[in-house]
């Protein structure tokens, strides 16, 4: 049992909530309609305030929308997350129920959030929070343009002790850059766990982009399906693989089998960008569950998910990088057969990203 909140603020960086134990489960990126994120004190506060500046929360705006991550919380700690978030105090009230819609399967989820009480708005955060704001929303995959706003918001340019940012500092392992800057700049795992099941499940194509890429596992992905799609705007000649390329959509009782590769975090920015995470193409997905064919363990993944596709025949070419990966990989059989039976939209000419790969797997 659980319930769900949708956070806005630093509970959206998933070592925010370990720092005081809690537990959650990733469900989905969502939004908040007709509110709009704001930055403000409380007047009881204390002068040695936690995060040393304002501290998000989320106004009524009509037309406006707060992005955000819907997580599902354990009820042993729910507790907890009202303290964290100071219930007791009176600085924050927990809002229940709200409605937030995701896009990728269009859906709405009832859920709670936190408001503060008797804010005093426009306030400026320390350059600590706003940055642990920003990493979260990169984490979660939120979209780029809400990324680009929150790159906007001005700090107050605190540069003393702040512990829990240490903290969470801590809790990944990160480090802080910029010549001795008292905000990060980035927030680093060491490595991460990616599940391809399109053109990168071929070894060659994944490292041309991304060095540090090792194999770990063929590993399926339940209740997902694979599709083949483009967006509204593509044509034959503008994309890139001159047809549709691969997707994942839920679907219950099917799966779709992949490669989990481990990189190094320098590569995630230009995975990202291969995907065209920038362009909102792909969004990413974070903590996408995989099962291992091996020993059957469960493993924690970063994917991709097209945003708004529509169905899209792929080129033959696709079609044979993703099966000579399969068959590189040792895929199950029967997915190989039904790779095999694709159809493919017949384009006979040049691609250029193909004949590069094939040419480095010399196949």
């Amino acid at each position: 049992m659980g319930s769900l909140y949708l956070c806005y603020g630093s509970n959206m960086l998933s070592e925010r909530l370990l720092v005081n134990g809690i537990s959650s489960t990733f469900v989905t990126v969502a939004k908040l309609n007709n509110y709009r994120l704001r930055f403000a004190d409380n007047p009881n506060w204390p002068t040695d305030a936690l995060w040393k500046g304002a501290t998000a929360t989320i106004d009524q705006s009509q037309g406006d929308t707060v992005w955000g991550v819907l997580l599902k919380i354990k009820e042993v700690d729910l507790q907890t997350l009202d303290m964290q978030e100071n219930v007791d105090k009176g600085y924050f009230r927990r809002l229940s129920p709200i409605t937030v819609s995701s896009e990728t399967p269009q859906e709405d989820f009832s859920c709670f959030t936190y408001q503060m009480v008797d804010p005093i708005f426009d306030r400026k955060p320390s350059p600590q929070y706003v940055n642990v704001i920003r990493a979260g929303a990169k984490q979660k995959g939120l979209p780029a343009d809400y990324q680009k706003y929150l790159a906007t918001i001005e700090d107050n340019g605190y540069a003393g002790p702040l512990p829990t940012f240490d903290k969470i500092m801590e809790s990944v392992q990160t480090y802080l850059q910029g010549g001795g800057l008292p905000a990060f700049h980035s927030m680093r795992r060491m490595s991460f766990l990616y599940f391809a099941y399109g053109s990168n499940l071929l070894r060659e194509r994944l490292l041309k982009a991304n060095p540090s890429a090792k194999f770990v596992a063929v590993a399926k992905l339940m209740n997902y399906k694979l599709q083949f799609c483009g967006r509204h705007n593509w044509t034959l000649s503008s994309s890139r693989w001159k047809g549709g390329v691969g997707n994942i959509a839920e679907s219950a009782g099917d799966c779709v089998w992949g490669v989990v590769w481990k990189l190094h975090e320098s590569d995630l920015e230009s995975l990202d960008d291969q995907e065209g995470v920038h362009l909102d193409i792909y969004r990413r997905l974070e903590s996408l569950k995989v099962i291992s064919f091996q020993d059957e363990k469960m493993m924690d993944c970063v994917s991709y998910q097209m945003i708004d596709p529509i169905n899209m025949t792929p080129s033959p070419h696709y079609i044979r990088v993703i099966q000579a990966g399969a068959k590189q990989n040792n895929i199950p059989a029967d997915y190989l057969r039904f790779l095999d039976c694709i159809e493919h939209n017949g384009y006979s000419g040049q691609v250029k990203i193909y004949d590069e790969v094939m040419k480095d797997a010399k196949l």
